[in-house]
Parts: C-alpha cells; sequence; structure tokens
C-alpha cells in the first residue's frame, strides 16, 4: 500500500510538471468542441496529431511493462517529457482525456485499457 502512495505521488507530480508553464501558470486553455488542438500561450498549440502519433509510438512500450500501476508511471513521465518538448502542455488530465478522444479515439481505448484507467483524469 505505501508503494501505491508512493507511485500516486509521482503520477501527480509529473502531471503538474505536464500542466504549468515555466511562470507557474497553466499554459494550454481548456480544448473547445472537436478541435484538433488545444491553444497554447506563446501562439504554440498541443496538436492531436501530434499527440496521438507520440501516444501510438507508446502503446508497445506499456505493453512491455508488467503491472498497470508501472504502466501509468511511465505514461505520466513520458507524458511530461513530452509536453516539454512540444513547449505546450494541457490545463489538466482532463483537457488531455478530450483532446485524445478527438484526436484518436481507438489508441485511447488501448491505453486505459493497458493501465487500467477509465480516463486520463484519473492519471
Amino acid at each position: 500500500m505505501k508503494r501505491l502512495k508512493i507511485v500516486q505521488v509521482f503520477m501527480v507530480a509529473a502531471l503538474s510538471l505536464a500542466a504549468c508553464s515555466e511562470t507557474g501558470e497553466p499554459a494550454v486553455a481548456p480544448a473547445g468542441g472537436a478541435s484538433a488542438s488545444a491553444p497554447a500561450a506563446g501562439g504554440k498549440s498541443l496538436s492531436a496529431d501530434a499527440l496521438c502519433a507520440y501516444l501510438r509510438e507508446q502503446v508497445p512500450v506499456l505493453k512491455g511493462i508488467g503491472s498497470e500501476v508501472g504502466r501509468k508511471v511511465n505514461l505520466a513521465a513520458n507524458l511530461a517529457t513530452f509536453f516539454d518538448q512540444q513547449g505546450a502542455k494541457p490545463e489538466n488530465a482532463g483537457q488531455l482525456d478530450e483532446l485524445v478522444k478527438t484526436g484518436c479515439a481507438d489508441v485511447r481505448t488501448e491505453i486505459l485499457t493497458l493501465t487500467g484507467m477509465d480516463s486520463f483524469a484519473q492519471m
């Protein structure tokens, strides 16, 4: 149980880092409608296409990890790195979930199954 708490703290920290810009403010406004991207500060946007392509690459990586908890931790850490490289981050996991639902529902379903989650908001 203590190990699970440590993993949860790590995941919250990774998502917090992914959700803030260098100034500590959210870097992306909530996505609206069926948009294929979410606008970000500084004119950048988080592309659903780029995110979905990245997540497709992550599926075999996640399949190689033996536990759901390990998959969640790996996914959270890798997404934090991806968002940092993109220079655009979702405001929260719910926004991430909506963006992936819009861009690649099939990949979303597969990743959620592998991680034992119902939505990215559970990360």
